[in-house]
């Protein structure tokens, strides 16, 4: 086997390792005692005959490991039935984590993606909480897939120019919008998603403005490119408005018109231990602080928005919702977004001790921000 060949198959056992990690730590727990309500939960689910207080798509979720005429005694039957109904919990978990190391792969780079996976398997709601079986799993894991078609809009829509240009838009729009649908279907907390796209819009908008109010200060006497910037607009209205249509009409027929089950809420997002909590926040900081400032360079050039723009829109609404959110909110939804600005500082910091360590070598090796373009 040549090197080359060598190192390809070694860096794919360790991308697969890392990726298995959340769902092996977080899986470890599995025949631990049930959570308060979570016995409950899952009796409700499966016995609800169509979707009754529950959501279909969420009784879905529920009986993926466990058959749903398995429990006809209610709650008890179902605590025997716990750690194997939990292997939902870790499966999804391992979805999330693929979600995630791919919409960072897109925007960030594949190093990022990997510090990403390692800081999630090292925070409590995957680590400590993963093989919880409780609504935030699939809510997590419908909100990321939607999340990663969202990431690759920008790259598609300026591939193409004209009508072809406004139908990928829809098309992208339709495959967002039914994923944010099916999750608001199994929890209404996936709401805050939807923002990302609305936020998209508001930049665009504020970016072309600006292009244009310089035009017209450069050339006075010529006329606003009122078509050019249409054709940068237009696009992003069409995405917010399918996006905001396609995830209601799909979160209706996912709940069944019923409203979704919430069942059990892992509030706990930082390691309880200070020691562990100090430098989290720390390295969240200063990746939050790479985040923004490599993304402001980088629009700075390109003058449009880039899929790490949408990316910085993603990690603050979700983080905005934790803090404000509280314990009602499950910390698994925020701890992806987390991860990135974890992996972002971890990065900066090993860039800093190898500047330190070795100035020769950091010189011919400046930092960089991968992927900030997509």
């Amino acid at each position: 086997m040549s090197g080359a060949v060598s190192r390809r198959v070694w860096g794919a056992a360790l991308t697969l390792a890392i990726l298995l990690l959340p769902a092996l730590v977080g899986g470890v727990g599995i025949d631990q005692p049930p959570r308060l309500g979570e016995p409950e939960a899952l009796a409700r689910a499966l016995e609800a005959p169509s979707a009754d207080a529950v959501g279909s798509a969420l009784v879905s979720y529920y009986g993926a490991a466990v058959p749903r005429d398995a429990i006809k005694a209610g709650a008890p039957a179902s605590r025997e039935l716990l750690p194997q109904a939990r292997r939902a919990a870790v499966l999804g978990l391992l979805v999330v984590t693929g979600l995630l190391y791919l919409t960072v792969l897109m925007t960030r780079g594949r190093l990022t993606a990997l510090f990403a996976c390692l800081a999630l398997a090292a925070l409590p709601p995957a680590g400590a909480d993963g093989y919880v079986l409780r609504a935030a799993t699939p809510v997590a894991a419908f909100g990321g897939l939607a999340t990663l078609v969202l990431m690759g809009f920008p790259v598609l829509i300026a591939q193409h120019r004209g009508l072809r240009r406004l139908l990928v838009a829809a098309v992208s729009a339709l495959a967002v919008g039914a994923g944010l649908g099916l999750a608001v279907a199994c929890g209404p907390r996936a709401g805050i998603y939807l923002l990302v796209p609305g936020f998209g819009l508001l930049l665009a908008l504020a970016v072309t403005l600006l292009l244009g109010a310089r035009a017209v200060r450069r050339c006075p006497g010529r006329p606003v490119p009122t078509v050019a910037m249409q054709s940068r607009v237009l696009p992003w209205v069409v995405l917010t408005v399918i996006v905001l249509g396609a995830a209601g009409g799909v979160s209706s027929v996912a709940m069944g018109g019923t409203a979704p089950f919430d069942g059990v809420v892992c509030e706990r997002l930082l390691p309880h231990s200070a020691w562990l909590q100090v430098p989290l926040i720390a390295l969240a900081g200063l990746g939050a602080l790479r985040l923004v400032l490599a993304v402001g360079a980088h629009m700075g050039r390109r003058a449009r928005v880039t899929p790490a723009a949408l990316l910085v829109f993603y990690v603050g609404a979700l983080i905005l919702q934790r803090g404000c959110g509280g314990g009602d909110v499950d910390a698994l939804l925020a701890a992806p977004a987390l991860s990135i600005m974890v992996a972002e500082g971890a990065l900066v910091t090993l860039y800093m001790a190898a500047r330190a360590l070795c100035p020769a070598a950091a010189r011919e090796d400046s930092p960089s921000t991968p992927g900030a373009g997509g």
